[in-house]
């Protein structure tokens, strides 16, 4: 959905010169999406909607996950930087019926600020937690939530990552 992205973080391959002159940075048209999901609809299990771009830019985000779901996709997923995140987008992800959400979380605290700067390391935690208690509150099982972070940002100390994480994914 999306070839942009509201961060630059020094690992991402979106900030390179190579991916500057081979992509063309913008959003997709949403008339294309749902052509191109007509045109897969009962022939593929599942669609992630993100590659090398921040999806929750896309204006017609939350459609998007509605109109796959619509067409009988059985799994919807997406990568997110979790920026664009509040309590109230976290809820229209759930009720738009999304089953997967990947959350970059590179590192603790000062690392993972370091990284995914201007976000804050609490903030993205807290929405995590979020995600947790409302799935518990509603008797939810979907969507799953997992992180992924690159090894150097948790390596000086994976345990606390771990431990600080896992409860809530």
């Amino acid at each position: 959905l999306s070839s942009i992205c509201n961060l630059k973080c020094p690992m991402c391959y979106t900030i390179t010169e190579e991916f500057k002159k081979k992509v063309t940075k913008g959003l997709m048209d949403f008339e294309l999406f749902k052509k191109i999901v007509d045109e897969i609809a009962g022939k593929v299990y599942a669609i992630r909607l993100s590659l090398r771009g921040e999806p929750l830019l896309h204006p017609n985000f939350i459609e998007a996950i509605k109109y796959a779901k619509s067409k009988g996709v059985k799994e919807v997923s997406f990568l997110t930087n979790s920026g664009k995140l509040d309590y109230k987008y976290i809820e229209a992800i759930i009720g738009a019926g999304a089953d997967w959400i990947t959350i970059s979380v590179d590192g603790t605290d000062e690392i993972y600020e370091s990284i995914r700067k201007p976000l804050k390391f609490t903030d993205t935690l807290n929405k995590i937690k979020y995600i947790y208690d409302y799935k518990k509150k509603h008797a939810l099982i979907k969507p799953v939530v997992k992180v992924q972070g690159i090894w150097p940002a948790i390596k000086q100390n994976p345990t606390k990552y771990y431990n600080t994480i896992a409860p809530f994914v």
